[in-house]
């Protein structure tokens, strides 16, 4: 399994690479993400926000507020995404 591509920080706050698999990302956090036409979580809020976000731009999907920690020109790097709920994992 691909868990460095996750790290906890708190029980409600975890840093994600875009680049994880949302399969690997529902796995983990017991989601139901599911999109025909996108293999990862940042493709998933790329989709979602409609533009290529700045750092500090959030989104709430679910349970979960995705926050874009690192992007350039082209892509997300790295989100944070905080549990709105008092699930843990």
């Amino acid at each position: 399994e691909e868990e460095h591509r996750i790290q906890k920080v708190s029980d409600s706050e975890f840093h994600v690479e875009a680049i994880t698999e949302l399969d690997e990302f529902n796995d983990y956090f017991d989601s139901g993400f599911n999109n025909i036409e996108i293999d990862t979580i940042g493709g998933l809020i790329l989709q979602s926000i409609e533009h290529l976000p700045e750092p500090g731009e959030t989104i709430t999907l679910g349970n979960f507020t995705f926050t874009v920690l690192n992007a350039d020109k082209r892509k997300i790097n790295t989100l944070c995404v905080t549990l709105n709920e008092t699930a843990k994992y």
